[in-house]
């Protein structure tokens, strides 16, 4: 999933996919409510530790090697 979600990023411009589809966004409500599932699954015993959780999403640039 981590490969098929840099190479996506990689393809992305700003909230909308440079692809055929421009009308898309890039994803962040499923990422966000992925990961809150994970969380809520594997901090089960203490859920205060999910209400003071955060979510940041990262892009990283995807150029030319070298510049």
């Amino acid at each position: 999933m981590l490969k098929k979600s840099l190479k996506a990023l990689c393809n992305l411009e700003h909230r909308g996919a440079s692809g055929p589809d421009k009308e898309t966004g890039d994803g962040a409500v499923f990422f966000y409510k992925y990961l809150m599932t994970f969380f809520k699954r594997k901090f089960k015993k203490n859920q205060n530790i999910i209400k003071k959780t955060t979510m940041e999403q990262v892009f990283f640039f995807c150029g030319k090697k070298g510049t």
